[in-house]
């Protein structure tokens, strides 16, 4: 196999490599970014739900907010990747 494909091949793979960290680095900053805003008390926009400390707890394992109990939203799960900040907090 010549050369020239080996280093084709191998800087695809760096390439690649750099994309996929970056993504996820992007993506952690926004979840965090996310997390921070709940925690301080502000309002997200999760699909259709308005998501606050008062109606939801936040899983940190999973990262989702469940809805509480004695609320209208008890047993709902959203995956915090649904999420954006509300325009009104």
């Amino acid at each position: 196999m010549p050369r020239y494909l080996i280093a084709l091949a191998i800087a695809l793979i760096v390439i690649m490599a750099g994309s996929y960290a970056t993504l996820q680095k992007k993506r952690s900053e926004r979840e965090a970014r996310l997390i921070t805003l709940f925690r301080q008390g502000k309002s997200l926009q999760c699909q259709e739900y308005r998501v606050n400390q008062e109606q939801f707890n936040f899983v940190s394992g999973t990262l989702s907010f469940i809805g509480k109990a004695n609320t209208p939203y008890h047993g709902i799960t959203l995956s915090i990747e649904t999420c954006q900040e509300s325009s009104e907090s």
